[in-house]
């Protein structure tokens, strides 16, 4: 599916390097956040609109990832980290697990956490 956000809207949330062009944005972090919405998130309960604040603020979450700042460089506040895994080191992956009511993201989480495979299941009805 094409991404739902921009590189500009991801830039509402999230400061980045001036250095990051665009392009830059949207081949390597909306890709990666459209795929995971894609294939975590995509929920009868969650709406179209829900699903692309989900993708921006996954977007936001692998850049504050990647942009890892030293203490002295850090700006106050900009990426607020904290000591953990997954989703839950930045505040933008806390914030997509939030928006995403479904509890997928929650789940996925979990099972990386606890080194838990993630499973598929197809099921065919019919003939």
């Amino acid at each position: 599916m094409a991404a739902r956000v921009t590189a500009a809207e991801v830039k509402e949330i999230i400061d980045v390097d001036a250095s990051i062009t665009d392009d830059y944005i949207t081949d390597s972090f909306i890709a990666v956040a459209t795929e995971m919405v894609d294939s975590v998130c995509i929920s009868s309960i969650l709406s179209d609109a829900l699903l692309k604040r989900i993708e921006q603020w996954l977007a936001a979450h692998f850049i504050a990832v990647r942009d890892v700042r030293s203490a002295e460089e850090e700006h106050a506040g900009v990426y607020q980290y904290k000591v953990d895994l997954g989703l839950d080191v930045t505040m933008y992956g806390q914030q997509a697990k939030l928006l995403d009511i479904s509890g997928a993201l929650a789940a996925l989480d979990k099972q990386s956490d606890t080194g838990q495979q993630v499973r598929a299941k197809i099921q065919a009805f019919g003939r």
